[in-house]
């Protein structure tokens, strides 16, 4: 009997062997599919981080180019502060005017302050200008003062032929009256209304 049992001994122990291989191969399968789980959802938080660092990089390049734009900013206002100064007097700006001319060769010039007016920000000062030069004199004028550093406009110009038939070469006289505006920043606070209706 021992040698009956022990002849079929081997089929108990390949049935047991087969059934621990099944056991194992179970036991490996629910792991990859607990895995490739572990997989997919590793896989969807690194599409979100991949998304979160587009986001992140968009951002940093908006920031990098506000910075720029910041900075051109800042040296447009440095240039316009150099053209429009704090408080130019008239005299100065008289003389400045009186200056080019002479430096051109204008003989008869005449500039007068004309007032000024405060805005918002900057103010404005007014010149009449009367001149009797040549045409071409005129024009270099004019373009002097657009080359200068600071902020100036010909609000109205009149030229008209001189009076006086004399010529300067083969150039023939004209007279100008113009009205120059000369911009500086208006340094005066400026003051708020008083509410009205309010007691005090």
């Amino acid at each position: 009997m021992l040698q009956k049992v022990l002849s079929k001994a081997h089929w108990a122990i390949l049935i047991y062997f087969g059934f621990m291989i099944h056991e194992n191969y179970v036991e490996h399968e629910e792991m990859m599919e607990g895995l490739n789980s572990s997989k997919d959802g590793i896989q969807g938080q690194l599409r979100r981080l991949k998304e979160n660092k587009k986001l992140l990089d968009t951002a940093v390049s908006d920031v990098d180019k506000i910075k720029r734009d910041i900075e051109h900013m800042n040296e447009e206002i440095k240039k316009l502060q150099e053209r429009l100064p704090p408080g130019a007097s008239p005299r100065e700006t008289v003389v400045m005017f009186k200056g080019i001319a002479e430096n051109i060769n204008m003989k008869e010039v005449d500039i007068r302050p004309e007032g000024n007016d405060d805005r918002e920000g900057y103010s404005v000062n007014r010149y009449e200008f009367n001149s009797v030069a040549t045409f071409l004199q005129t024009l270099i004028f004019f373009e002097k003062i657009q080359d200068t550093q600071r902020i100036f406009n010909v609000d109205s110009v009149i030229i008209e032929m001189a009076e006086q038939q004399e010529k300067r070469g083969r150039f023939q006289f004209v007279k100008t009256y113009a009205m120059l505006e000369s911009f500086y920043q208006n340094t005066k606070p400026k003051t708020a209304p008083t509410p009205t209706g309010v007691a005090e």
